[in-house]
């Protein structure tokens, strides 16, 4: 569980902030993550394998609270980066997250003009979108 937790959200985070992006391509780069074939496919089933497990195990369970408390601390933070306030970004942080739980079953790997407008909806238009 340990690992997990490691590999997939504390390197993540890691990697994204040590690229010195502005926060709205961090965000983009986490939200296509889940399209990635070389890593996607195998990061889902370990991930739907333990969030199963947390359904009947309160240690598994107590470690996914953790992990979405800090994904989900993340990418609000990422949105209070690009201008949004602090409700705002947490409600823009839940549903990026809901976004990048379900959008590969839903999107083709291909499809980036989706994933565009997607990602658009939840951070704005480069019109719109706040910047610091």
């Amino acid at each position: 569980m340990n690992e997990w937790r490691r590999r997939a959200t504390l390197a993540i985070i890691d990697r994204l902030e040590s690229s010195h992006e502005p926060a709205v391509h961090q965000l983009q780069r986490l939200l296509r993550l889940q399209f990635d074939a070389a890593s996607a496919a195998q990061t889902a089933h370990v991930e739907l394998s333990i969030r199963l497990w947390g359904r009947t195990d309160k240690k598994a369970l107590d470690v996914l609270r953790e992990i979405d408390g800090l994904r989900l601390r993340y990418i609000a933070g990422l949105f209070e980066e690009m201008g949004f306030k602090l409700s705002d970004a947490k409600a823009r942080a839940l549903i990026a997250y809901s976004y990048m739980r379900v959008s590969r079953a839903l999107i083709r790997a291909d499809d980036t003009e989706v994933m565009t407008q997607c990602e658009q909806v939840l951070y704005g238009t480069e019109a719109d979108t706040p910047r610091k």
